[in-house]
């Protein structure tokens, strides 16, 4: 996609919307943790689908392009493995124009472990954090600062998350033990953000006790902080298989319309 879509696309989400007000006098104060250490290997794809082009960009840049228009960010950490931190920095960065410093963080083993790299290499005048997977390349700049806005308000942290609407079951052996009431779940999406020092607090305690989490909410859970939700569309999808980068595709493409037309489609 050409850059003066992209630009387009942006100063529609950041230039016209109320709600961004407040936190456009806000001084820029989280940074972003963009973990993109995964291999892919359930996409497919050899390049890792960090690099899988999705119209016309790689996919991380997608978030990074977002992050970096969200008024209440300050830089950017991604965290990638060692050996090709020089490739992401070619072909996920320089290709684009940011206003905010972008570093990086090599990654660990796991997720877990990337995120911690990620935090260390946070800069210690952010106050807050909002961690992010790179395979959500739909996060929008109105997601970010809501999601910001809740920890700011008082909470421990707060994720971005979307109601359960498929019926859930409870499932041993193969065998059906329940059906819960679905109004009670949610699908945990990214960012989640905390404050920098008591999420790295948490982290640290996972480390030294040996707990191991699927995401950082669970690690701040697990010391009693109180994590809020905030509602976000389902277009905030992770992309795990190739069939999902066509959705992420066609959500891109009528965004791209909407901006273009001022949302008369």
């Amino acid at each position: 996609m050409e850059k003066q879509a992209t630009d387009l696309l942006f100063a529609s989400t950041t230039q016209v919307q109320p709600e961004f007000l407040d936190e456009l006098h806000t001084a820029p104060d989280t940074c972003a943790i963009i973990a993109a250490g995964g291999s892919g290997v359930r996409f497919g794809d050899p390049r890792g689908k960090q690099f899988v082009n999705l119209c016309g960009l790689p996919l991380i840049s997608w978030s990074i392009l977002a992050f970096d228009e969200a008024p209440s960010i300050s830089s950017i950490v991604i965290v990638c493995a060692t050996d090709r931190m020089d490739e992401m920095r070619s072909q996920t960065v320089d290709i684009l124009t940011l206003h905010k410093p972008v570093y990086f963080a090599a990654a660990g083993a796991t997720r877990q472990e990337s995120c911690y790299a990620g935090l260390l290499r946070a800069p210690q005048t952010a106050r807050y954090v909002a961690i992010h997977d790179s395979a959500r390349p739909l996060i929008t700049p109105e997601g970010i600062e809501d999601t910001i806005a809740r920890v700011r308000a008082g909470a421990d942290g707060a994720l971005l998350a979307h109601p359960a609407t498929d019926t859930l079951k409870i499932v041993a052996k193969g065998m059906v033990e329940q059906t819960p009431d679905r109004s009670c779940y949610w699908y945990a999406q990214t960012p989640q953000v905390f404050g920098r020092e008591a999420i790295l607090a948490a982290h640290k305690h996972a480390r030294m006790h040996a707990v191991v989490a699927t995401d950082d909410a669970s690690l701040m859970e697990q010391l009693g902080a109180r994590v809020e939700v905030v509602s976000t569309p389902a277009a905030n999808i992770k992309v795990t298989v190739p069939e999902d980068l066509i959705l992420a595709e066609a959500v891109l493409l009528d965004r791209f319309a909407q901006a273009a037309t001022g949302g008369e489609v």
